[in-house]
């Protein structure tokens, strides 16, 4: 028959134990935490990402149809002055269509 006092140490060891258990389940929750939000930091800078790149796409497409709609205004009349615009009026318009449907900025 085992004696109080071996009881106790008994019982002082499986409580160390179990104590170290629940530490170290701590430290993996907050490691789970930790990976958690680092993960939600990268889903937002994808959607992010994602966003950006469909609005230079976006941005591009709009600029290459208003750089091929250039042609269109030959003959028509200028909104400033009225005069018809003649095929060599419009270069500059195209050189700063191409410009934006490159996603040039300036």
């Amino acid at each position: 028959m085992k004696s109080i006092q071996d009881r106790k140490k008994e019982l002082d060891k499986r409580l160390a134990e179990v104590r170290k258990r629940i530490d170290a389940t701590g430290k993996e929750r907050d490691v789970q935490k930790d990976l958690q939000a680092k993960v939600a930091t990268i889903d937002r800078q994808i959607a992010s990402l994602d966003t950006d790149i469909r609005y230079s796409g976006e941005r591009v497409k709009a600029g290459k149809k208003a750089y091929q709609e250039v042609g269109e205004l030959a003959g028509k009349p200028c909104g400033e002055c009225g005069k018809p615009y003649h095929e060599n009026d419009l270069e500059d318009a195209r050189a700063l269509r191409k410009k934006v449907a490159h996603g040039s900025r300036r």
